[in-house]
């Protein structure tokens, strides 16, 4: 086997040791639940239990395969997740100044001139710690 193939024989088994994980707490919340009911004396029709399991089955595996997918992306982090975020402007931008993103104040840079204060703005590039960002226009604001 190729070292190609090994990485990606090494990525299925993690994901699928991962879905397995997921599901484990599932199977333990089902067995508890049986567990109760036959300690309790409750008993449940076959038809009914058939139906039951059959709809926890389906709201499981629908569950896990959304959450699959977001194991295989990478996550996005520093200046490249930044692009594309909105904030709005403290200290206006003319062309410099300061903007207010997720709770963070940052030196920004407008891209297109004059901006006032309360204007919301998209970031576009991030240059060492400068944001260069432009206006939203009213119809695109969040």
């Amino acid at each position: 086997m190729s070292r190609n193939n090994d990485k990606r024989f090494t990525g299925r088994a993690s994901n699928w040791l991962k879905i397995l994980v997921l599901f484990l707490d599932d199977i333990g919340a089902l067995v508890l639940i049986a567990l109760i009911l036959w300690f309790l004396r409750v008993r449940i029709p076959l038809p009914l239990a058939i139906v039951l399991i059959a709809v926890v089955v389906t709201v499981v595996l629908l569950t896990n395969l959304a959450i699959i997918p977001t194991m295989r992306q990478r996550p996005v982090t520093g200046a490249e997740g930044m692009i594309g975020e909105r904030g709005r402007v403290v200290e206006p931008l003319a062309p410099e100044g300061t903007v207010l993103v997720e709770s963070e104040h940052w030196r920004a840079k407008s891209t297109e001139g004059h901006v006032r204060a309360g204007e919301m703005v998209e970031i576009v590039s991030v240059d060492g710690l400068t944001l260069k960002v432009k206006k939203v226009k009213s119809g695109r604001q969040k």
